[in-house]
């Protein structure tokens, strides 16, 4: 599995949801919005909102 931190979650969720198989749509975790799908190769991808630390 692959964590993918983003500038823009919402933004880079519109752009790739029709583009790929969705695991789990957008849900939240700990404060933290999380959108788990699958790439061409199988592999699961997970897209969360780039923080700092």
């Amino acid at each position: 599995m692959f964590y993918l931190a983003v500038d823009d979650f919402d933004a880079y969720v519109d752009r790739i949801r029709p583009l790929v198989t969705v695991q789990k749509d957008v849900m939240e975790h700990q404060g933290q919005k999380l959108f788990y799908f699958t790439d061409p190769n199988g592999y699961v991808m997970a897209v969360t909102q780039k923080q700092t630390w």
